[in-house]
């Protein structure tokens, strides 16, 4: 593989992407983490790098991984019908926690 530099400055970067018609602030976004990304695999990063998010979309590349205590959101959106429910929500709610704290 064949590396080469396409710009060596934002300015420079900028131009480029205006050469060949991507000018949207969603088109520049996208094509310039695709080149950051690929830059870093290009310089030995490996590709089995996990990369943990919230579970916003952008971030599924690679390997993904959801952050626990984001997920925790959801559960804590949970309501329970019943009062046995709502003490297993609390349960999980306080396993999670304690795990937190103890890591």
């Amino acid at each position: 593989m064949t590396s080469f530099v396409l710009a060596n400055s934002t300015q420079a970067w900028n131009q480029y992407l205006d050469s060949i018609g991507i000018v949207t602030p969603l088109g520049v976004r996208l094509v310039t983490q695709a080149a950051l990304l690929g830059g870093l695999i290009e310089a030995g990063v490996s590709q089995r790098l996990v990369i943990l998010s919230d579970g916003a979309g952008q971030f599924n590349l690679l390997v993904h991984a959801l952050c626990w205590v984001h997920a925790e959101r959801a559960i804590r959106k949970l309501q329970g019908s019943t009062a046995v429910f709502r003490a297993q929500i609390e349960e999980v709610q306080t396993l999670l926690w304690d795990y937190y704290q103890e890591h």
